[in-house]
This record gives C-alpha cells, structure tokens and sequence, in this order.
C-alpha cells in the first residue's frame, strides 16, 4: 500500500522465481510477474479511482570472490514516488564492484540507472518521464568483517 494527503494505492503481486548457486563464486537470481494497482485519488473534495496492471521482475548475477565481489541487477517494479505522493513504475539497472587492497580496506564502485516513468491518473496525478544515472566511488575500511 502506498498512501499520501492526495492518493491511496493498493498493490497486488505475483511474482515466480528461482535462485542457483553456479559455483561458490557465481549465483543468479530471477523474479518474473504482474501487479495490479488500484488507485483512489482526492481532486478538489472528489474521489476518482483508476487501474492499471504492469509486469514485474529482477535479474541478477553475482560474483563473490576472496578479494573481489561483483553484482550485475537489472529489474522493474513500482516505487513511491517520495517527496511527490503517487507511485511510478521504476526500470533499473544497478553494478556494484568491491575490490579489498589489503584485508579489511576496499575500493568500490555503484552505478545506477533509473528510468522512472507515469501516466496521470495511472498512480499519478501527473505524468512522469525522469531518468538518473549516478556513479559512487568509494573507499571503505572494515573494522571487523563478519559483522
């Protein structure tokens, strides 16, 4: 459920899937389905209500090595739209590479694309067409690991 001053969202999923283990190093995990959204909106003291149905999913590869991890994802699902109210279905892809130089000091590297899009009436009181691309590179030294 997603609720705000102007909107109410109720969400339904269903979602199949499988994990695996390749080796110790490599996985993969995948998600495929539909949601359902039914959208109750407040304009100028009147309720208007709408529907809309969109497919779900996530793929991702990981790799996890003694010094070096590796995540490849890829996926779509709905996300709050923060600060605005209303929903938007998000298209993303995310790498993430670790690299530790010594044994608890690392190099890392997140990028991210967001492709975040709506239609007014539809989760929205407007339509939506936004993209993000954002690259964080990062030092990080661990004080103890396996917490």
């Amino acid at each position: 459920d997603f609720n705000f001053d102007t909107s109410k969202t109720q969400s339904y999923v269903a979602t199949i899937g499988f994990s695996r283990d390749h080796t110790e190093l490599w996985s993969v995990q995948f998600d495929i389905g539909a949601r359902y959204l039914e959208t109750e909106f407040d304009v100028l003291d009147e309720k208007e209500t709408s529907d809309d149905w969109g497919g779900v999913g996530n793929l991702t590869f990981s790799y996890q090595g003694e010094r070096t991890s590796l995540k490849l994802s890829a996926g779509q699902d709905v996300r709050e739209r923060t600060g605005q109210g209303g929903v938007i279905w998000q298209t993303s892809g995310v790498i993430f590479f670790s690299y530790y130089f010594i044994e608890d000091f690392s190099g890392r590297l997140n990028t991210s694309y967001f492709y975040n899009q709506a239609q007014e009436g539809k989760g929205s009181l407007t339509d939506i067409q936004e993209q993000t691309f954002t690259i964080r590179p990062g030092l990080r030294y661990d004080i103890t690991r396996n917490l």
